[in-house]
């Protein structure tokens, strides 16, 4: 048999062979390595099948040396939050032609789907196939470009997280704030209010709301002012404060509560990833304490009209 991906059973003991693996990947490795980790803990919902490949070539020894000392790891999502079949890849430093032309014949290319926080390494060669295969959409044929950052598990539990008061409330999300959420997520899609219901059951969420007064005399109501949640992408997403909470530190009180939370619950690095041009909520999250780790791009694909 020639080169291929090789699906690996998803047992803890397979998952941490993965991390131990990629361990010298770092910090490239980092966000499949916090993947593996949710996975191995059973934190995904039962809705969200993921699974992974890792780049096998047993034709020849050198073959065989070159995939283990430079691996090729595919991890496929169906769906999370994003996307109905999203894509993670840590691919080699240096992918070589027989590798990307094996991911080719391997990744099916006759439906929608989002290549998610791509390396650097594997821009170029991602960028040909889906031209080759006919469409990028978002009009944009290099990516979507961004910024991974993280924040190790030690300085996570350090930090000094709010508390609610008379005049707000934190906690996690639930169901009854998912319309809300969604309504402020700008890159919120078809299935994404499904995906957001089931993850919050299952994965670490934060909202931070203002008191008011309710319908009723004396009754008391919440309002959202700002939220986040770890996402099946295994970094924060959804981080939204409305306009007439904005300036008042509200997105890093909610950005301090769910690292800590996620770090002790998980105990795995925090990441988060933002758009380079978001300059925002770069600066929100380096004064929280994340550091940038490396560069990321997204690609959305959509197949060629029949």
């Amino acid at each position: 048999m020639g080169p291929r991906f090789e699906k690996i059973a998803c047992t803890r003991e397979s998952l941490q062979l993965i991390e131990d693996r990629f361990l010298k990947r770092l910090p490239e490795s980092l966000h499949i390595l916090v993947i593996c980790r949710i996975a191995r803990q059973d934190r995904y919902s039962k809705n969200t099948s993921v699974q992974f490949y890792k780049y096998s070539d047993p034709t020849s020894e050198e073959s065989m040396r070159l995939a283990d000392e430079d691996p090729f790891l595919i991890c496929i999502q169906r769906p999370n939050i994003h996307a109905l079949k999203g894509i993670i890849l840590l691919p080699p430093v240096n992918p070589t032609p027989t590798q990307v032309q094996t991911f080719d014949n391997f990744i099916g290319w006759n439906r929608d789907q989002v290549f998610q926080a791509v390396p650097s390494s594997f821009w170029e060669p991602l960028q040909q196939l889906c031209h080759k295969h006919h469409n990028l959409n978002h009009d944009n044929s290099l990516g979507i470009p961004g910024i991974m950052l993280a924040m190790e598990n030690e300085e996570a539990r350090q930090l000094i997280t709010p508390s609610s008061n008379e005049e707000i409330v934190i906690r996690s999300l639930d169901q009854t704030d998912v319309p809300a959420v969604v309504g402020g997520w700008k890159w919120a899609v078809e299935h994404s209010e499904a995906q957001i219901r089931e993850t919050i059951k299952t994965l670490v969420s934060c909202g931070l709301f203002v008191k008011t007064n309710g319908e009723n005399d004396g009754e008391i109501a919440e309002d959202l002012a700002s939220c986040v949640m770890l996402s099946p992408l295994g970094t924060f997403n959804v981080l939204y404060t409305p306009e007439k909470y904005r300036k008042r530190g509200y997105a890093s009180f909610v950005m301090k509560t769910i690292t800590k939370e996620t770090s002790t619950q998980l105990n795995i690095p925090c990441l988060a990833e933002v758009e380079t041009w978001n300059d925002a909520s770069k600066t929100l999250l380096q004064k929280v304490g994340y550091k940038e780790v490396y560069q990321t791009r997204w690609y959305y694909y959509e197949p060629p009209l029949e």
